[in-house]
């Protein structure tokens, strides 16, 4: 299945790039994950050698034939990778764009709830909730920052970037005038888990 999916070249034709090219990186990514498996091959082939001398020819052949496969099959995911990539930077930025805008809208609604919590449980599970949303937040931070960069790349090369650079603009803004709120929503969940944390302490004594 990995050699078919590498020597696909219809990205020209594909409907979603940024799907696709997010598609494509998971892919590399699993390919790095297998070379481990490679690796385990390799010593194994190599055990076998020592202890039956006689099957270093058809081993040793074997391996060499499996290393030059891995080489092709790499060769041609980082080739269409680049393909991709080149052929469609424009059309990659502007959707990238469009999915953390979306993101962001997303995270608005959540910030603005006025659910603190009812009681000592619930509002942990909000401020669990909350922590994870600060971990996406520096997770799209490092998105926007890619998107600067590859933006400056696009200029670079002499390319109309007015309308692409426009929209990463306003998701900047977008991103970093939630900060606040999002930080302000923290304080009032943690002042709920010390209302709720002094109530039931109450109670108990």
């Amino acid at each position: 299945a990995l050699p078919i999916l590498a020597q696909d070249m219809s990205y020209d034709e594909a409907r979603n790039l940024h799907s696709k090219w997010l598609k494509h990186q998971a892919f590399m990514a699993e390919l790095a994950s297998n070379k481990e498996w490679l690796d385990k091959i390799e010593k194994e082939g190599m055990l076998l050698v020592a202890e039956k001398p006689e099957t270093e020819a058809i081993v040793k052949e074997k391996l060499t034939s499996l290393h030059q496969m891995w080489e092709e099959l790499e060769s041609t995911t980082q080739t269409k990778a680049q393909r991709l990539f080149d052929a469609n930077k424009a059309e990659l930025l502007t959707q990238s764009c469009a999915d953390l805008d979306k993101w962001l809208h997303g995270l608005e609604s959540q910030i603005q709830s006025d659910d603190y919590g009812k009681d000592l449980t619930s509002v942990n599970i909000l401020l669990k909730k909350q922590q994870i949303l600060e971990n996406q937040m520096e997770v799209r931070k490092k998105e926007i920052e890619e998107l600067e960069s590859q933006a400056q790349a696009l200029s670079q090369e002499g390319k109309s970037t007015d309308e692409v650079d426009g929209q990463r603009v306003i998701v900047e803004k977008r991103f970093v005038q939630l900060l606040a709120p999002l930080n302000e929503r923290k304080s009032y969940l943690l002042a709920s888990k010390e209302i709720h944390q002094f109530n039931r302490d109450r109670k108990s004594t």
